[in-house]
C-alpha cells in the first residue's frame, strides 16, 4: 500500500525503522477491529508507525472500500477552497484534528453517496452491470477533480 502511495514524505522509511518496535499484527488487527466505527478505525490506522492521515486513509480505503476513502493532500486543498468547505482545517501532527477531520470526510463522501443515489446516477461503468458507487470510487472522483483543480490553477 505505502508503495502504491508513492511513499510520498518517507514513510516507507519510516514504516520500515519502526518495524521491530511494535507487533504489526496486533496493530492491524485493532484496526480490522475497529473497522465499523470511523473514528475508532482512524485512531487505530493512525496507530500504526509511520502512517499519517494520508496513508492511514488509503489503509482503511483498502480494507472497506464501501465505507472508506484516502484523504491525501490535493483532495484536502480543493475541499478547502469551497465555501463553505465541507472539511475543517486539518492540522498533520494533531491527532485530534487528523480524526475530526477524516471522520467529517467520511461524512461528507456519504453524503455525496447518498445524493447520487436519490438521484439515481449509478457509477459509470463499461458494461451494463449498474454498480452503486463506493466511498472510494468517490474519493478517486474527488482526487481527479481535486487534480484538475491543481493544473487549473497552475496555469
Amino acid at each position: 500500500m505505502i508503495q502504491w502511495g508513492g511513499s510520498q514524505n518517507g514513510v516507507l522509511e519510516k514504516f520500515d525503522n519502526a518495524l521491530g518496535s511494535y507487533c504489526l499484527h496486533m496493530k492491524l488487527n485493532t484496526v480490522l477491529q475497529s473497522i465499523h466505527v470511523p473514528q475508532r478505525a482512524i485512531e487505530a490506522a493512525l496507530d500504526v508507525p509511520g502512517l499519517g492521515l494520508t496513508y492511514a486513509s488509503k489503509l482503511l480505503r483498502f480494507l472497506d472500500p464501501e465505507r472508506y476513502g484516502a484523504l491525501d493532500g490535493r483532495i484536502r486543498k480543493a475541499l478547502g477552497r469551497l465555501s463553505p468547505a465541507p472539511l475543517p482545517n486539518i492540522y498533520d501532527g494533531n491527532p485530534p484534528s487528523m480524526v475530526g477531520g477524516y471522520c467529517k470526510f467520511v461524512e461528507y463522501i456519504e453524503g455525496l453517496a447518498s445524493g447520487l443515489r436519490a438521484r439515481g446516477i449509478s457509477l459509470p461503468h463499461e458494461r451494463e452491470v449498474q454498480r452503486q458507487w463506493r466511498a472510494a470510487d468517490i474519493e478517486m472522483a474527488l482526487f481527479q477533480w481535486a487534480s484538475s483543480q491543481a493544473e487549473h490553477n497552475a496555469v
